[in-house]
């Protein structure tokens, strides 16, 4: 499952969806935001879970945005009836398909996503990314972190483990990489369609979300019962003849394609522009940007 496919299918569903729904600009706190696409179930041991991303209006400060991002997090997990929620925030303009370039909202047990289905208060905690507001930096941090950055960061594990056991996967990540390193994690199953004559292949995900390496050092549970797939398949159809598509799944994959991305925009400025200052045994270069970019995958077939 190459990021390329994934990024294509998530394509093929903002498309679909903004022709079924009209994007509204809303404001909270004095400061409008959009959201960029749909709301993205990620449930865990039975539990809902849901993140989306939004674009929120520049020029507002950062006190002003905390407190939106607040209530925007809440409201979606009231609105989702979810037991956690993340709200990714960006700028206009920004590539809204990677790491987060405002900050990040979570809602959940002791403002944990990670806790959901345990004990806890039900808290929000705000992330802003380092360089969300550049500005605001004084001199002395400024002079330092220009000399930081002219330091390398080399990575020359980055190992993806990933245990089944019945209905669920354990995955954990085992890296040299700091601890405050941004990570995409995304996990799911292909499938070949045929739209519109067109054949292609597709993904429907089972996990979709961007945390740090520290977060991922512990073993993450999450479920992969068949029903998760077929209802998202579902979905994609019902929502391909909403607009006269025309879908036909063909072949389904029997693996699960567990997939972690280092990208750029880190909050820690020491990677450099495009993760400039990334190097090591596990980096690739594409165009301008040093990447990390690891699968592995996971024999599981559909039953029945």
């Amino acid at each position: 499952m190459r990021k390329e496919r994934l990024l294509f299918a998530l394509a093929l569903t903002l498309s679909l969806t903004a022709a079924c729904e009209t994007k509204q600009t809303v404001s909270i706190s004095s400061v409008p935001y959009q959201e960029t696409g749909p709301v993205k179930d990620a449930s865990f041991a039975g539990i809902r879970r849901v993140s989306t991303r939004i674009t929120l209006e520049r020029n507002h400060t950062q006190a002003e945005i905390e407190s939106t991002l607040r209530q925007v997090v809440e409201n979606l997990a009231h609105r989702e009836n979810a037991g956690a929620a993340i709200v990714y925030a960006y700028y206009p303009g920004d590539n809204t398909s990677g790491v987060y370039t405002v900050a990040m909202a979570t809602y959940g047990p002791n403002g944990r996503w990670e806790d959901v289905g345990r004990p806890g208060p039900m808290q929000s905690v705000i992330e802003f990314n380092a360089n969300a507001f550049p500005e605001r930096q004084p001199p002395e941090t400024k002079s330092a972190t220009s000399a930081e950055s002219q330091k390398r960061i080399i990575c020359n594990k980055f190992q993806i483990k990933v245990k089944e056991e019945g209905t669920h996967l354990f995955i954990s990540l085992d890296t040299d990489l700091p601890e405050n390193t941004q990570v995409m994690v995304t996990m799911g199953r292909d499938y070949k369609a045929t739209m519109n004559g067109k054949s292609d292949t597709y993904t429907e995900a089972y996990l979709d979300t961007s945390s740090t390496v520290s977060e991922w050092r512990a073993v993450h549970r999450v479920d992969i019962q068949d029903s998760m797939f077929r209802t998202a398949l579902a979905d994609t159809l019902e929502r391909s003849r909403a607009m006269h598509t025309n879908m036909k799944v063909g072949k389904i994959s029997a693996t699960i394609d567990v997939q972690f991305i280092v990208p750029i925009n880190q909050a820690n400025a020491n990677f450099g522009k495009g993760n400039a200052n990334l190097g090591g045994a596990v980096v690739v270069q594409k165009g301008s940007w040093n990447l990390i970019d690891k699968e592995q995958s996971v024999h599981h077939p559909l039953k029945g």
